[in-house]
């Protein structure tokens, strides 16, 4: 298992598009979310969403603290492999 250091960040909607979450890799790796209003915890939803993309499968996720500006999580994630 190896665990990974993410960030979250919430924008909201504009004229042109809607609401989306990014998150972030530390090495660079970014992913847009379209925001899920639907879901429990739209930052989690969107992590394990970017992770499904990039390829990993996520064990486990795990909140460390709010980002700066309030508009974000910082969370621990799980992975196989």
């Amino acid at each position: 298992m190896t665990n990974y250091r993410v960030v979250t960040r919430y924008y909201g909607p504009t004229s042109f598009k809607g609401s989306y979450i990014t998150v972030r890799l530390r090495g660079g790796r970014v992913a847009r979310i379209p925001y899920d209003h639907a879901a429990d915890n739209a930052h989690q939803s969107a992590v394990r969403e970017a992770f499904g993309r990039w390829g990993m499968a996520v064990q486990g996720i795990d909140f460390v603290d709010s980002a700066r500006g309030g508009r974000g999580n910082v969370y621990t994630v799980t992975v196989e492999g």
